[in-house]
């Protein structure tokens, strides 16, 4: 019988993995409002919430994202909660009438 390496294993949370599985990224970018602020950044509001700036430190832009939004190749996603899907209240629908 061979001696297995306890290394080998992976343990995986289960917990979290279906956390990420169950929210969903949703595209947002049309969505967002652009305002100067009087300190000279950017602010970014969708639907009057501010979400994050954007900051120039003289050679690039830097983003700052509020928690549940993401930047990912200039655009600008929120996270969500995947729609949970309604259970059939109906059985036995093997005879194709349901």
């Amino acid at each position: 019988m061979k001696n297995i390496d306890q290394d080998f294993f992976t343990v995986h949370d289960n917990k979290q993995d279906t956390e990420m599985a169950s929210e969903v990224r949703v595209d947002v970018t049309d969505k967002v409002e652009h305002k100067k602020e009087s300190n000279g950044e950017t602010a970014l509001y969708l639907n009057k919430e501010k979400i994050g700036e954007i900051k120039n430190n003289g050679q690039e832009h830097l983003y700052e994202m509020a928690e549940g939004f993401d930047l990912d190749e200039e655009k600008i996603y929120k996270k969500e909660k995947k729609p949970q899907q309604p259970q059939s209240y109906v059985e036995g629908c093997d005879m194709g009438w349901c």
